[in-house]
């Protein structure tokens, strides 16, 4: 696959961004070499009149060379590795279509949100291996069974189950973890 170079939008004539991940200066002909977020993503910070501005480099990179048709928010590593932004790679996504891959790869840290409080896993003793999370990708707000969860939306438990474990399509955002 060839690099292809593109126009960063605000920044037309001083920065280019290839569907490699790449940034070059235009006026200095020379790469800029990227940092780490705090949360493990690339960052370029881009200046106009000596203002700078971070910018994720997943987000450029989508931004310059891929369609965003539904208007998705979020960019998602299809590979679920956050360093990899070649445009093949990327695609538009939701909130929740982002937080499904996150949690299909195994990528999620498993601390969740109820009543503004993070709880972790062990501390709550979810650590039983009879005992099955449910987690509504939408809200973010987990139970600690199936039994909780169908009371919470009013599913009859065994549909919710049978939602749950694959044999019936999921019409929920309900997923075990």
């Amino acid at each position: 696959m060839e690099e292809i170079w593109k126009d960063i939008k605000g920044y037309e004539g001083l920065y280019q961004v290839s569907s490699f991940g790449n940034v070059i200066n235009l006026k200095t002909s020379k790469f800029l070499k990227p940092t780490f977020s705090q949360d493990g993503y690339l960052i370029f910070h881009l200046a106009i009149n000596k203002k700078f501005k971070r910018f994720k480099a997943h987000r450029l990179v989508a931004k310059a060379f891929i369609p965003n048709y539904g208007n998705r928010p979020q960019v998602n590593h299809i590979n679920g590795v956050k360093t990899d932004n070649k445009i093949n790679n990327l695609e538009w996504a939701t909130q929740s279509e982002n937080m499904k891959h996150s949690f299909m790869l195994g990528l999620h840290k498993k601390k969740f949100k109820q009543d503004s409080n993070f709880y972790n896993l062990k501390r709550i003793g979810l650590n039983n291996p009879k005992s099955r999370l449910v987690i509504d990708l939408n809200t973010g707000i987990f139970y600690n069974c199936v039994r909780d969860a169908s009371v919470a939306y009013g599913y009859n438990y065994s549909t919710l189950k049978d939602y749950l474990v694959g044999r019936i399509k999921n019409k929920t955002s309900l997923i075990y973890i």
